[in-house]
Order: C-alpha cells, then structure tokens, then sequence
C-alpha cells in the first residue's frame, strides 16, 4: 500500500480553498492560529481554575475532557476545528496538563484531546470551552491581539 503525505494534500487542499473562496480561508487560518504560545504553558493551572469555577459541580471525566478541550483550543486549535492529528500540542504543553489533572503520562492527555475534538462540535460544549478561554485572551498571541509578556 502506497503512503499518502497527508501534509502535501493538506497544502493542495489549503490552495483550492483560498483561491475559490478567500473569505473562508482567511476564517479557517484565523480560527487555527494559536491563542496562547508554548511559553505561556505556565497559564494552564489558572485555565484548569477558571474551569473548575465556571463549573463547580463538574465530575472528574467531563473535568478532564473540558480542560484537553481548552488546552487543545489555546495551544492546537486546528485539532478542535477538524479533530485531525496533523497538528500536535507544542512540546512542553502536556507534561503540564498531566502535572494539573494528576495524570500518569501524557498518553492520556491524547485519549481525552480526541474525545474533547468531538465534544467540540456541538455548541454548547464549544461555548462553554470559550467562555473559559475568553478569561484568557488578554494574554492571546493572535497577530490581531495586543501582546502582554
């Protein structure tokens, strides 16, 4: 069986789109560019805090899903948008959320990205990771947000 370079059809495909449609490319780059960098790996304590006091009944499981969801979605987000995995966490990323959620290896932060990346396409599961990210965005590292640190 022949391998595909999943990376090179990616590129076509981003090619197709922008030329037939520039307005939705412009929206997919934008929704897919990062909210926060890997240095700023030292914020995912205060999102899991800000999570756990938007919802303080939350049980361990959704706990978990909800913060990979917020993780994904500030550091990957192009993982949320397709639930691919063509892009990863910036390294350094996980071994912080296993440090916050008290998980054994970093494995398990992949077991719950894939189920949040489902989670994501219903709206009010989105709305809710949004509500938390929005405390964040002040520190967002998008070309169109003023830098902070």
């Amino acid at each position: 069986m022949k391998k595909v370079n999943t990376t090179a059809k990616l590129t076509t495909i981003a090619k197709m789109v922008a030329r037939e449609n520039p307005a939705l490319f412009k929206e997919m780059c934008n929704k897919s560019e990062p909210m926060l960098l890997p240095r700023q790996a030292k914020l995912i304590p205060e999102i899991h805090a800000e999570l756990k006091k938007q919802n303080p009944d939350i049980d361990k499981t959704d706990e978990s899903i909800m913060l990979a969801a917020c993780i994904y979605q500030a550091f990957a987000p192009a993982t949320m948008i397709g639930g691919s995995d063509l892009e990863r966490l910036p390294n350094g990323i996980r071994p912080v959320m296993c440090n916050v959620m008290q998980w054994k290896d970093a494995p398990t932060a992949n077991y719950y990205s894939r189920i949040s990346s489902v989670y994501f396409k219903g709206n009010s599961f989105k709305e809710r990771i949004m509500n938390v990210l929005n405390v964040f965005e002040r520190f967002s590292s998008k070309t169109n947000q003023q830098q902070l640190f």
